[in-house]
């Protein structure tokens, strides 16, 4: 289903990046790639470095700013790895965050609505059959 809406998205002129879970050194890797990709300024990139910033603060300050994208994180079955501090994914500090011009859509097994916050749209999926 997340590989049909990027292709729709692309289709539709949205620049798509897939982000597939491993840790959360590579996820930060990728989602720095991703805003790179939407025009991020080295000289931000270069104060996240320096710990002046917060890297996911520049990221999704960059992600804000730019318009027509597509972000699947896919896999994100441990969602709160991906928030500072042990922090609930649901306060939106971390690497999720539901705003932007864009489209975030997060693929995962964790269904819970309390895990992902009010600003989420839960859509369950069932597996599919052999057909």
């Amino acid at each position: 289903m997340a590989a049909q809406l990027a292709a729709l998205a692309e289709a539709d002129g949205r620049q798509v990046f897939w982000v597939r879970w491993r840790d959360p050194l590579d996820l930060a890797q990728q989602m720095t790639r991703v805003a790179v990709a939407c025009g991020l300024p080295e000289a931000e990139l270069e104060a996240a470095r320096a710990g002046r910033q917060s890297l996911p603060d520049v990221v999704w300050r960059q992600l804000a700013s730019a318009r027509r994208w597509l972000l699947v994180l896919d896999n994100i079955d441990e969602p709160n790895a991906l928030a500072p501090h042990g922090e609930p994914v649901a306060l939106y500090r971390g690497w999720i965050r539901p705003h932007g011009r864009g489209l975030l859509l997060i693929t995962s097994r964790d269904t819970s609505e309390q895990t992902w916050g009010r600003r989420a749209r839960l859509l369950p999926l069932q597996p599919f059959g052999p057909a």
